[in-house]
């Protein structure tokens, strides 16, 4: 081709590299010439100023390696959640929003793959954070050193562990709503953050492996949002619940006292909002002031409900366990048990509470069909009152009819309780008057079994001190609730559900080790060892359960000392406990 036809060609523009426009241009969405001082489309516009923004843009390599780290997180979250044997987590998260440039989520691991599979992945992801020099960089990036959310990735693995671990202080599962929620990163819309923070803490709380290592982190920010969320009287609902959370991390983390401590406060600052006078038409305490408002909707008060039975129900076990008294009499509770109340509109169901449980023959204490939270509510609110009678019962005498017709108004509504209980096999109710349907295989459910054991607990909180006072008939009721309860503690052991049972239960094993221990040391001081010796598969039952729980639960190893204490011939000689 000739030298000056080549040279008479057009010249072909410069490219703008992308990112370089002005403010102005990028603002407006408009072309920019990226040139300077002032850049063609401002002089045209007559625009005021041509600033451009100064972005320290990352190496490649580094935004790699950042990628690297993310993924290794969701390796970490995923096996914590395999761990505690969570199906939910594993599922794929549905988009959220997020507040990082981060991946959305690793892919789901399939439960499928095999064991050493699954190691290998873990194993790749701490060598690779080796390589890197930063074992702590794993936990996605630096959200954590500064006031940032989580990234949605590590919000769905605390969730999914969080809702495993639900039941241990509420048998009323919180809507799928309430998780969506969490992973909205504006601090001023919906829930508080000091509840967004309890969950999560809870969720590392109940984890293991890498996550345990951002307990300090959320416990820090739980603490400073209750604090923020009180001093600016700001969704104050939100504050109660996140308190009664952070009691649930305490108790899990073997602090009771402060756990004790914390219910007591937060049931009293409940009191203050009216959550103890739930009841219709007006749901909100009548001629008595109230830190929280009207409920506006029907959702709302569900809310105020659930919150308030939870919070009772931490209070009233928390004081049996510790032999502590409750904190409020339950003659000033007038909440009832569920919303709506009950299907019919009798009177009587209309104004269930606590009070109606103590009523002889009364429709509160017939518990079929009611759902598995109102169930163990009420089985809260018997042990409690059992616990305060049976405490006075062996001082009381006889001529005192008065407190011996409350005793046995007690009695009886623990019986009709046991008496209705749902099958251990079957699913658990979350709505009045739901179906029942057994769980396929026979298996009993983790929910199910709850107030089986909880009825006899009551049996022995009310009859156990009268009983050890020589009570005949007394001792053969904590022995005869015992025997009945056996079956299902049988069914735990052998469904290996000793770990992830609710954790008030070790407590009455305790105490129906105590009473099988007491009949066996009666027996033999009696000299009648061949039915001391049925009595042993029972305590062998019973020691199985609680070693196994030991390692989860610290309080059972103080309870198991004062065993070995009181029975050094079953524990030392026989090898219990």
């Amino acid at each position: 081709m000739p030298q000056n036809a080549r040279s008479n060609r057009p010249l072909k523009k410069a490219r703008i590299k992308k990112g370089t426009a002005c403010a102005a241009c990028h603002t407006k969405k408009r072309r920019c010439n990226a040139g300077k001082p002032v850049c063609i489309r401002c002089i045209r516009n007559n625009e005021p100023e041509c600033v451009y923004d100064v972005a320290p843009v990352q190496p490649r390599t580094v935004v790699l390696q950042q990628k690297i780290l993310d993924l290794e997180a969701q390796i970490d979250i995923l096996q914590s959640a395999l761990a505690m044997g969570s199906d939910r987590v594993v599922s794929t998260p549905q988009p959220q929003p997020s507040c990082l440039t981060l991946p959305q989520a690793a892919a789901p691991l399939d439960r499928d793959l095999s064991r050493s599979s699954r190691t290998s992945r873990v194993q790749l992801a701490e060598n690779l954070q080796l390589e890197l020099g930063n074992t702590t960089g794993g936990l996605m990036g630096s959200w954590w050193t500064t006031n940032e959310p989580p990234p949605s990735g590590l919000i769905t693995g605390l969730i999914g562990i969080f809702k495993q671990q639900e039941h241990q202080h509420t048998h009323d599962p919180r809507p799928p709503e309430f998780y969506k929620s969490l992973y909205n990163p504006n601090p001023d819309i919906g829930h508080h953050p000091a509840l967004r923070n309890a969950v999560f803490l809870l969720g590392c709380g109940y984890a293991r492996g890498v996550l345990t290592q951002l307990e300090s982190v959320f416990l820090r920010r739980t603490t400073f949002d209750l604090n923020d969320s009180l001093a600016r009287a700001d969704r104050l609902m939100d504050y109660i619940e996140a308190y009664a959370l952070l009691a649930v991390y305490h108790i899990s983390k073997g602090r009771y006292f402060q756990s004790v401590r914390g219910t007591a406060a937060i049931l009293a600052f409940a009191f203050a909002g009216g959550l103890h006078a739930l009841k219709p038409p007006h749901w909100h305490p009548v001629g008595s002031p109230s830190l929280l408002p009207r409920a506006s909707s029907e959702d709302e008060i569900r809310h105020r409900i659930r919150v308030w039975w939870m919070l009772f129900t931490m209070n009233r076990f928390s004081s049996t366990a510790t032999n502590v008294d409750s904190d409020f009499d339950d003659g000033k509770i007038e909440t009832v048990w569920g919303f709506p109340p009950m299907p019919d509109s009798s009177e009587e169901s209309q104004s269930s509470t606590i009070s109606s449980l103590f009523v002889r023959d009364s429709k509160a204490t017939s518990v079929r069909d009611d759902t598995a939270n109102m169930i163990r509510s009420k089985c809260a609110a018997l042990a409690d009152r059992a616990a305060r009678t049976g405490f006075v019962a062996k001082s009381t005498p006889e001529s005192n009819l008065d407190f011996w017709n409350k005793f046995e108004a007690v009695d009886q509504a623990i019986r009709r309780v046991a008496n209705t209980l749902p099958s251990i096999f079957e699913e658990p109710h979350y709505e009045v008057d739901a179906a029942h349907i057994e769980s396929g295989g026979r298996k009993a459910n983790h929910i199910t079994i709850v107030p089986h054991i909880l009825v006899c607990d009551a049996i022995i909180l009310l009859h156990s001190k009268r009983g050890l006072a020589g009570n005949i008939s007394s001792r053969n009721a904590c022995l005869e609730a015992c025997r009945r309860a056996m079956p299902v503690v049988r069914q735990i052991v052998e469904q290996d559900m000793a770990t992830s049972i609710f954790s008030y239960l070790p407590v009455t094993f305790t105490r129906m080790f105590r009473v099988f221990g007491f009949q066996h040391s009666r027996l033999l001081a009696k000299g009648d060892s061949e039915s001391a010796q049925l009595i042993m598969p029972e305590l062998e039952v019973l020691s199985r359960i609680l070693l196994a729980r030991a390692n989860d639960f610290q309080l059972t190893n103080v309870m198991m000392d004062r065993l070995r204490s009181q029975f050094p011939v079953l524990c030392k000689e026989l090898g219990m406990l």
